[in-house]
């Protein structure tokens, strides 16, 4: 009986650890999804950034919306 005890416990602690990597797994491809989420806006955001410097050059005396 208590081999059986063992087992069962060998069993459990191994499926517990597997899912647990598998956890720590997903929660790493989230937080690189992310990652390269924020990437891309900084990107965006630099391009936006340049494209407006290079407009404020091309036409300085350019009245703006109110």
């Amino acid at each position: 009986m208590h081999i059986i005890k063992f087992c069962v416990g060998l069993l459990a602690s191994i499926a517990a650890i597997v899912t647990a990597l598998r956890l720590i797994g997903l929660i790493l491809g989230f937080v690189s999804l992310v990652f390269k989420l924020l990437w891309l806006a900084v990107i965006l955001g630099l391009i936006a950034l340049v494209v407006w410097v290079v407009y404020r050059v091309v036409f300085p005396g350019h009245a703006e919306l109110p």
